[in-house]
């Protein structure tokens, strides 16, 4: 969508079939002039063609400097390369080799717009990336299946088998970044005066801000309750 008065253009962060149908049901006001932006007619997206489609997603992501608004860009980024390249799954899995517990099979193609540590492991001069074999540390095998299908599916379900810290615990390991954000919200919801010790733990092992906020909100708010339950506990 580009501004009729200065021109300026603005990538909706809808959804990649809604960016594609140039879905857009509210016009936001341009930034530096304030008129509602439109449909450009220079930029016909269903028009494009895909490899030059990906190059204006590109460049749109180098003007991005929050981390997890890169990491919804890459999605869209690879997208446009799976459009534009006839893409061969034959070659491109990877296996990762959960200790004592068996593989799990994957594609590159896939797990790779998903993290830049993804990206820097199946890069050709990576050993990762010539032997296609990743070796996990710390991960339990059904928490590295969730995680692996969260990657195909943009799903994930917590289970007593597949709990939010396990999933965490990988989530951060391999960089996915927007799941380590569902993670983290999951937890802060999760949170009582039983947990807040650990969620507190958990907030400074995995550097996370918004964890470490809403456990000291929680402290604050129900002081007296986490106290009592702390003397228990000590």
């Amino acid at each position: 969508m580009e501004c009729p008065s200065c021109k300026d253009l603005m990538w909706c962060e809808q959804r990649i079939e809604d960016l594609l149908a140039v879905i857009v049901s509210k016009a936001p006001l341009c930034q530096k002039c304030g008129v509602p932006y439109k449909k450009s007619s220079n930029l016909n997206v269903l028009d494009t063609e895909p490899n030059t489609l990906a190059l204006i997603v590109r460049a749109a992501v180098t003007k991005v400097d929050s981390t997890r608004e890169r990491a919804k860009y890459n999605e869209l980024s690879s997208f446009m390369q799976v459009l534009s390249t006839d893409v061969s799954f034959s070659g491109d899995v990877v296996r990762f080799v959960v200790r004592g517990c068996g593989m799990i099979e994957a594609h590159r193609s896939i797990l790779t717009p998903k993290s830049s540590m993804f990206h820097q492991m199946f890069d050709r001069g990576m050993l990762e990336g010539n032997t296609g074999v990743i070796l996990t540390d710390g991960a339990t095998y059904p928490a590295m299946k969730a995680v692996i299908n969260y990657c195909y599916t943009k799903e994930i379900s917590f289970t007593d088998e597949v709990p939010h810290e396990d999933v965490l615990r990988v989530a951060h390991t391999y960089r996915i970044i927007r799941l380590v954000d569902i993670c983290v919200s999951e937890l802060c919801v999760k949170m009582n005066v039983k947990n807040t010790l650990e969620m507190l733990r958990l907030s400074k092992r995995y550097n996370s801000r918004l964890l470490q906020e809403a456990t000291a909100e929680y402290f604050k708010a129900n002081f007296d309750a986490v106290f009592l339950t702390l003397l228990e506990i000590v």
